[in-house]
């Protein structure tokens, strides 16, 4: 599934680029129930939690480098997901880490033709410095932004859906759906059945005796 990239206005957790050098920053969000009903609506299998449930959390730190952010940190949060074998709602209490470089997104034309550039400083392709290169490239995902913020909606609701359960239980004892009574079997249902096998077993090993 992509990851719907909401507008800049609607994001719940940005970062001003202004505000970052080679130093970093540390920054924390809550995240709130209303946040994850509205970015899971429509996911199959996993939906926001009810209003009142705790807020959870993105903690993060972030800094420039030749150009480009580099963003890494957690999130926590609770989502609602259903039992595999009962189809009950259960509670999923979810922690992810979060790595990501940002890059500013390639220069467009205006409608004159001229050349349109990002307020937030050049496109990528700038080396990365010493302590980017000590990530291995498939644990950093690559993203673009413009503007002069980096929205983060896109790759906190991403690994959410990541860390819910794919089998989740209400409860590790649980004996999934029930069956209606006037469809259930006899409570013997396969005794007989199992008996004459252990007859027939016990007939066999006289007859190859013989």
């Amino acid at each position: 599934r992509t990851p719907v990239r909401r507008p800049t206005d609607m994001a719940e957790f940005s970062i001003d680029v202004s505000e970052l050098d080679e130093i970093g920053k540390d920054y924390s969000f809550p995240v709130t129930a209303s946040w994850l009903v509205r970015e899971l609506d429509g996911c199959p299998g996993v939906r926001g939690p009810a209003s009142g449930t705790s807020d959870g959390l993105v903690e993060v730190h972030a800094q420039k480098s030749a150009g480009e952010f580099l963003v890494r940190g957690h999130v926590t949060a609770t989502v609602v997901s259903e039992c595999y074998r009962c189809l009950e709602d259960v509670s999923c209490s979810v922690t992810a880490e979060l790595t990501a470089l940002y890059a500013a997104a390639p220069v467009t034309k205006s409608a004159k033709g001229a050349p349109k550039e990002s307020k937030a400083g050049p496109a990528r392709g700038a080396t990365l410095d010493d302590e980017q290169d000590e990530l291995a490239t498939d644990d950093v995902e690559h993203e673009t932004f413009s503007g002069d913020k980096l929205v983060l909606d896109a790759l906190v609701r991403e690994h959410v859906i990541l860390e819910v359960p794919m089998q989740p239980l209400c409860r590790e004892d649980c004996p999934g759906i029930p069956i209606p009574e006037h469809i259930r079997g006899p409570a013997n249902f396969g005794e007989e059945e199992s008996k004459g096998g252990a007859l027939r077993a016990a007939l066999s090993k006289l007859e190859t005796k013989k």
